[in-house]
């Protein structure tokens, strides 16, 4: 009995995907993943955002860096 591979390669993976279910199954699932995607980077960049922002005014009270 052999074992099958599921896929030696990311080119065989890609060409099984087109041979079995056409151009549009290398697309499946990639708006479910931009809908999940959209939201998280929002969130990341307001973060960050706040997290300088919250920095730099520490930093102006005298923090590390500052003068004296």
């Amino acid at each position: 009995m052999r074992l099958q591979v599921a896929s030696r390669s990311l080119v065989a993976c890609l060409g099984h995907i087109y041979r079995a279910e056409g151009l549009a199954g290398l697309w499946k699932g990639s708006v479910p993943s931009m809908v999940k995607a959209a939201p998280n980077a929002a969130i990341t960049f307001t973060m960050y955002e706040l997290a300088i922002a919250w920095m730099m005014a520490a930093g102006g009270e005298g923090g590390a860096g500052g003068k004296g």
